[in-house]
């Protein structure tokens, strides 16, 4: 007759690391103009504070492209890159939830496009002399800072449009 043998498993992480990984999956980072700031009414439109940031970011038929967004993260990639991989390595370790590495990512994003606008004068396209002489300055994208304060970031699931886990602004 042949022996008996006990088997004893014990948890050390690996559960609670796949189910965190298996939850990143899920999740995603925006950033931008998103949350309640995004519906507002912009002060000096009859449009919404997200049109007007999109009027810039892409440009209209009156009015050039002057990316903010797209190109801060893109400039930013190599310091964005940095961040996931240190809030990645705290998840594994246990000390961040998913959803809080992604928010210090989004963060980032956030602070990234405002140094974008804060630089504006430097890299966007020239304002036309009418719109200089309509706002009192030549300064493009730095009108009344409610695109720049409206920049955030939020952690969602399921894709870009699905619920808001945690939302906020650049520090």
């Amino acid at each position: 007759m042949g022996a008996k043998v006990k088997t004893t498993y014990r948890d050390k992480g690996l559960d609670r690391i796949g189910r965190d990984l298996k939850l990143l999956d899920d999740l995603v980072v925006v950033v931008g103009v998103v949350g309640a700031s995004a519906s507002a009414k912009h002060p000096d439109s009859d449009t919404t504070v997200a049109t007007v940031a999109l009027f810039n970011e892409f440009g209209t038929p009156t009015s050039p492209e002057r990316s903010f967004i797209r190109s801060a993260l893109r400039e930013g990639q190599a310091e964005l890159a940095r961040k996931y991989q240190q809030q990645m390595t705290l998840v594994i370790m246990g000390r961040r939830s998913p959803v809080q590495a992604l928010s210090a990512c989004g963060q980032l994003g956030a602070q990234l496009v405002k140094r974008k606008l804060d630089t504006a004068s430097v890299w966007a396209v020239p304002l036309s002399l009418a719109t200089i002489k309509a706002k009192g300055s030549s300064v493009p994208l730095r009108d009344t800072d409610t695109v720049r304060e409206a920049i955030g970031y939020a952690v969602r699931q399921g894709g870009p449009r699905g619920p808001t886990l945690e939302e906020g602004k650049a520090a």
